[in-house]
């Protein structure tokens, strides 16, 4: 066996492999290996014995021997609790706290805060980590003094120790006084350079359990084999492999990878390392496997359909194919580098299914990943209102980029509680959504074709009413049931079935109506290659099939059954076509039909009555809703045929009228 060459290490002390008892380092021995000269190798890595720079650089001024001290607080002890006095930071020199974690002598943690700038700072590991909850709490000793933090961070600073020497790191629940809000202000302002002037970013992703060693297994197979298209279909259609890629799920539905304050840690990090549980992996092994499994999605699918026994939802809620091809590592993936915008609103966007506890944070947890323009135009202030902070946004959007786009992003579907005053038009980005705006989807709409946009706020309303110019299209007289998210397969099947339905009832069987809305299911998103008819065919085929497979018993009118009669589209792409061509644009979505017989995709929020107009300087249509003297925002909406300025083309003619709409 050819011995794996050992990456050398910032933490001086050898892998702990006595911290999980009764759990292998190795995982059982891997069916689904092909031949090659790592087969049967011994995976996990075992750092090299030796006195890191960054501890023994650091010379420690040692006074009396510390007594313990406990705290008066009651039994239930909560996050933060302790008789340690944090003194102040001195701004002017750049100053931070950073953690010595002393030698491991005693299953009690102990560590030492001290002081330092970062103009010149001493070598340090910055811990990216998920703080769990906040009620699950472990006691470390903090300068002699008990302090309580969340059991995640105790854990990471478990794994991180030394036997022998010293370890220096930076975790903000503890080297940032959390009870002091003009601190936190300004070290939140810092985060920036605090992740970029550590040697390492050590990332932790908890304890081993649900087979994580196997799954990070499987993440450096992939890794070695990303130039080896054979070898990487063997790995995924081996019924063998299948506890692996269980395995490798369970680790990206882990809390880690749905927090917000990771991203801008992982993005401006240098030298990153994941640890899981005893075992640890080059965070690169992870990106380069994550574009593996998206690159080879549909082999995932076919082999999630055909081995048994995998769940077909993960914990996230996505399907497990999915979750393997877009969770983990590919949701901190650095927008920069892929060639993407990555502009406030882009970011915001792609991370707006992540979560944390401070509303504010929304905004001020992404400022680190954005340019030093835009991260000036939002200093952080805790004590703002989360409605000023929000509407801020929108307001810095609409002024810079000329454009309405931002109002799509308030998604007000589901129903939920909004933050207290937000308007109908600022996005509530507290909230945790996949529905994403029509334009940022599917890119290459321009309802309004070039036009500007033209709004303002009303006075004495603190920018809570905005005025904007709209062509007025027309209104909604017929809405189907909305398809509400997060969907399965027989939701989307359903909502196809009762939409058609209403569809039939509005226009019968002609042709040309089914075609469009074919396309409006899909927000026009048909292959170059492709008619129209041929779309058409493809769809109905896709969905009766479906529909027959899952609900044998329901009757489809002799129309649709004409489709189902070719059976030419195997179960795996029936399977793709309806997650990759459909579920996108459904999901969250309501089908709807005008006065006029426009055919529309809209908010699953929408109403009869409610009314289609294009926006100058929007994207995409919208839906609003009369309310007193003003309107209700309710969300973006596609409509067949007006998506690249054809409303402009008719107000010009005279033909549609160009309004006033004051959005509360």
């Amino acid at each position: 066996m050819t011995r794996q060459k050992r990456h050398p290490r910032l933490l001086g002390r050898q892998s702990r492999q006595h911290s999980q008892p009764g759990i292998p380092r190795t995982s059982p021995n891997r069916r689904y290996r092909f031949g090659g000269s790592n087969s049967g190798r011994n995976f996990n890595y075992t750092p090299s014995p030796s006195t890191s720079p960054c501890m023994s650089s650091h010379s420690i001024e040692q006074g009396p021997p510390q007594i313990w001290q406990r705290s008066s607080s009651p039994a239930l002890r909560q996050l933060g609790d302790t008789s340690y006095q944090y003194r102040d930071l001195d701004q002017r020199r750049n100053e931070i706290r950073l953690l010595r974690i002393l030698p491991e002598t005693t299953s009690v943690v102990k560590c030492e805060l001290f002081v330092t700038s970062l103009d010149k700072p001493c070598r340090y590991i910055a811990v990216s980590y998920a703080w769990g909850d906040t009620d699950d709490t472990e006691t470390i000793i903090l300068d002699g003094h008990e302090f309580v933090v969340t059991e995640s961070l105790k854990l990471a600073l478990e794994r991180l120790r030394s036997r022998h020497t010293p370890v220096i790191v930076w975790a903000d629940a503890i080297c940032i006084n959390q009870g002091n809000t003009e601190e936190r202000n300004l070290q939140v302002q810092a985060m920036t350079n605090i992740y970029q002037e550590a040697v390492e970013v050590a990332i932790w992703l908890g304890p081993e359990r649900d087979g994580s060693n196997m799954a990070l297994e499987l993440l450096r197979d992939l890794y070695q084999c990303c130039h080896h298209p054979a070898q990487i279909r063997a790995i995924i259609e081996s019924p063998n492999s299948k506890p692996y890629f269980q395995a490798l799920v369970a680790l990206f539905d882990r809390e880690y990878w749905g927090r917000l304050w990771v991203v801008q840690e992982v993005i401006n990090g240098n030298n990153i390392t994941v640890y899981c549980g005893a075992s640890s992996l080059p965070w690169d092994y992870c990106l380069v496997a994550s574009d593996v499994l998206l690159k080879y999605y549909p082999y995932l699918i076919v082999a999630f359909l055909y081995v048994s026994g995998i769940a077909a939802i993960s914990a996230s809620g996505r399907t497990c194919p999915g979750q393997l091809a877009c969770g983990g590592p590919a949701v901190l993936r650095d927008l920069r580098k892929d060639g993407g915008p990555a502009g406030l609103l882009e970011v915001l966007l792609y991370h707006q299914e992540k979560s944390c506890r401070e509303p504010r944070d929304k905004v001020y947890g992404l400022l680190g990943i954005l340019s030093p323009f835009e991260r000036s135009q939002f200093p952080v202030d805790y004590s703002r209102p989360v409605r000023e902070v929000y509407i801020d946004v929108v307001d810095y959007l609409l002024t810079t980029t000329r454009s309405l786009d931002v109002i799509c992003a308030s998604i007000n579907f589901p129903v939920h509680q909004n933050i207290d005053g937000l308007p109908s038009w600022c996005p509530d980005w507290s909230q945790r959504r996949r529905i994403l705006p029509i334009w940022h989807r599917f890119r290459g709409f321009s309802a309004s074709g070039e036009l500007e946009p033209n709004f303002s706020f009303s006075k004495n309303s603190k920018r809570r009413i905005l005025n904007i110019s709209a062509i007025r299209l027309d209104k909604i007289t017929i809405c189907g049931v909305p398809l509400n998210p997060p969907i399965c397969k027989g939701a989307l099947l359903m909502a196809f079935f009762e939409w058609r339905l209403k569809l039939i009832d509005a226009k019968g069987y002609n042709q040309t109506d089914h075609e469009a809305f074919c396309r409006t299911l899909s927000c026009d998103q048909i292959p170059d290659t492709w008619t129209t008819q041929e779309w058409l065919e493809r769809t109905y085929r896709t969905f009766s099939l479906g529909l027959l497979g899952r609900f044998p018993a329901l009757i489809l009118d002799p129309h649709l059954m004409s489709y189902a009669r070719n059976l030419s589209l195997t179960l795996a792409e029936q399977k793709q076509t309806l997650s990759e061509s459909f579920a996108n644009s459904m999901t969250g979505r309501c089908f709807a039909i005008t006065r006029s017989g426009l055919l529309c995709l809209g908010s699953g929020a929408l109403q009869v009555e409610d009314i289609v107009c294009v926006p100058l300087g929007c994207s995409t249509p919208i839906i609003l809703r009369k309310r007193g003297e003003g309107y209700t925002f309710i969300g973006d909406v596609y409509v067949d045929g007006y998506m690249h300025g054809k409303a402009i083309d008719d107000w010009r003619n005279g033909r549609l009228k160009l309004e006033t709409f004051s959005m509360q």
